[in-house]
């Protein structure tokens, strides 16, 4: 494109040069007219009448040829911008989101299967084009600049927006689905959610998964970029325009390793749950618990806080006792290396959760029929789930 408008270009300033030849009463415009064009200007013209005919030499000398050549020719076209240099492109993007997911450029570049002369070469190039630095080093750990928090959620953006409109396109082909993009809190990452997505995998084959981990705040923050149409996040969650597709309810056990002095007994207090059972392990399972929590927490003088996966691996390990999720113990309970003991007079504890979208986007064929595959998993495993 840039070399079809210099050729016309050319061809339109040669043939006015020769009308103007030819037109011996053609007007001369005021010797100050134009003095205002920087340097770079006058660079730029004389590099273009050079490329004219040699024939016309005595033209290019008369005043109003340069003045009048100078004002509409440079004002039009940038002949000295570097913006012709600067023009991000999608690949740019792509390597600038893969290095701030991955942490490096080498994992980066081997993620694109591209070397890592190119994929720094593709940074520096958007660097230039947003006007500053994106990354920095701080040790051997890479960061974002300011200026790259602030250009990474338009990158998320811009990218997201260019696979959907890539997906809308591969849904017409034969045999394509498209993908599904969602993002899961970490003690939801096994489960009915694997269960799911093998379910879901075996009957679309075609359809590309992409599942991400995080916390609740972290998954909101995907949505809200772009990078994920669906979150499994803990429920409810508040001042967020979300839309609950899906919400489900964990039932919440007491959970002893099996050779514990209360893996034995029928049924125990809470009183004697929470000083037999030290340490008792305490899990932030939202607000449906935290009545019980504190009420545990007065009875005991040893309650240890730790993060859900850490909770189940200490009991695997026979120590202490905890309340946990029936689904994320499921597999231990059946081959007996932990056992439920139940709680007298203690009604029926749950974690909520929800399978979530963001408000006002639409949701693809294909992700609409991993929410009932999720929903359908759900039901098998007794966790009341419920339309949103």
């Amino acid at each position: 494109l840039r070399f079809t408008f210099l050729v016309l270009l050319e061809f339109v300033v040669e043939s006015w040069l020769c009308v103007e030849a030819l037109s011996p009463a053609f007007g001369r415009p005021s010797p100050d007219f134009g003095r205002g064009d920087t340097e770079r200007s006058d660079v730029g013209v004389r590099a273009s009448l050079a490329r004219f005919p040699s024939s016309i030499p005595q033209i290019l000398s008369e005043p109003v040829t340069f003045y009048v050549l100078r004002f509409s020719i440079v004002t039009t076209y940038p002949w000295n911008d570097d913006s012709w240099e600067n023009n991000m492109d999608i690949e740019q993007l792509r390597a600038f989101e893969r290095i701030v997911r991955e942490g490096s450029f080498s994992r980066a570049a081997q993620g694109l299967d591209i070397a890592q002369p190119t994929i720094s070469a593709r940074i520096r190039m958007l660097e230039q084009a947003v006007g500053g630095a994106l990354f920095v080093r701080r040790g051997r750990r890479l960061a974002l600049t300011e200026v790259g928090e602030s250009f990474l959620p338009y990158a998320h953006r811009v990218l997201s927006v260019l696979d959907e409109g890539i997906e809308a396109a591969r849904l017409s082909q034969e045999g394509q689905r498209g993908r599904l993009t969602l993002g899961v809190i970490e003690s939801l990452t096994g489960g009915f959610l694997a269960s799911a997505v093998a379910h879901f995998h075996a009957t679309h084959p075609q359809v590309e998964l992409f599942l991400r981990s995080g916390h609740s705040d972290e998954i909101v923050e995907m949505l809200e970029d772009g990078v994920v149409k669906l979150g499994l996040i803990a429920w409810p969650i508040f001042g967020i325009d979300l839309v609950p597709l899906l919400r489900f309810q964990e039932p919440l056990i007491l959970v002893v390793p099996s050779g514990h002095p209360l893996s034995q007994r029928p049924s125990v207090s809470i009183e004697e749950a929470a000083t037999t059972g030290a340490p008792l392990l305490r899990v932030r399972w939202g607000p449906s618990v935290r009545t019980l929590m504190a009420k545990l927490g007065a009875l005991t003088e040893v309650m240890v806080e730790v993060p859900i996966d850490t909770a189940r691996q200490m009991l695997l390990r026979g120590t202490g006792a905890a309340f946990l999720t029936r689904t994320l113990v499921a597999d231990d309970l059946a081959a007996g290396r932990v056992v439920q003991v139940p709680v007298e007079n203690l009604p029926p504890l749950f974690r909520e959760s929800a399978l979530v979208h963001l408000q006002g986007r639409a949701l693809p064929s294909a992700t609409k029929d991993f929410v009932m595959a999720l929903e359908e998993e759900s039901r098998r495993l007794f966790m009341v789930p419920a339309r949103g």
